[in-house]
């Protein structure tokens, strides 16, 4: 997950995820293995699609390992806020316009549904949705 949250590592290293999702599929799992303390929670709380969808360093390969080991993932809701990782990739300003689109395509395609989503309103909240 450090890997994942480490938004200065350029170009993303998939191959290393990729090894370690090999000898640790466990760590695909929400809310596995809880990061240092200085760390927010809700950092460790969301899965590590949520996590990529948020790095303006994501790739395509990226996405499709993730969703590789963990086909269920773009249907989990962040425990925070209730973003589904297309929500989160959305809010995602740092991405180039071809990669956005290669990667929205996917999210889309895995689950068509979460376009017509609406995120959890909380108390005070207008229901509007600013990314």
């Amino acid at each position: 997950r450090n890997l994942l949250l480490n938004h200065n590592v350029k170009p993303f290293p998939t191959e290393v995820l990729c090894y370690l999702l090999e000898h640790d599929p466990s760590s695909m799992k929400l809310g596995a293995n809880k990061g240092p303390r200085s760390m927010s929670n809700s950092e460790f709380c969301d899965h590590p699609l949520h996590i990529a969808c948020s790095n303006p360093n994501i790739t395509v390969e990226l996405v499709q390992l993730i969703l590789s080991h963990s086909p269920g993932s773009v249907k989990e809701e962040n425990q925070d806020n209730g973003y589904l990782p297309i929500h989160t990739f959305c809010t995602n300003k740092g991405l180039d316009n071809q990669s956005s689109m290669d990667i929205l395509k996917i999210l889309v395609r895995e689950y068509p549904e979460s376009v017509k989503e609406q995120v959890k309103q909380s108390e005070g909240d207008d229901g509007s949705w600013n990314p």
